[in-house]
């Protein structure tokens, strides 16, 4: 039907859309970083609401995941930090 994404590209929309704005949420904590919880508590709203907690714990270390190899963000112990480019 017109004006709906197919279920697959919806997804892959979300999950551009929800490391965006993890990318976002970690730059902004600067040197500090960002724990995986205060990530993920930032990120509710997007989150399926059918989800439970741990579903979509995994789905912010999935996302998390993807932007470390993609070389964006790295982790000390359990802090997220924007990787240092220079």
């Amino acid at each position: 039907s017109k004006g709906h994404l197919h279920p697959f590209l919806r997804g892959r929309f979300f999950r551009f859309f929800q490391k965006q704005m993890i990318l976002q949420y970690i730059q902004n904590a600067g040197s500090d970083g960002a724990k995986r919880d205060a990530i993920l508590e930032y990120l509710q709203g997007t989150l399926p609401s059918r989800n439970t907690y741990e579903q979509n714990e995994t789905l912010i270390y999935h996302l998390l995941s993807e932007l470390r190899k993609a070389g964006l963000i790295e982790a000390n112990g359990k802090i997220w930090l924007v990787k240092n480019t220079q």
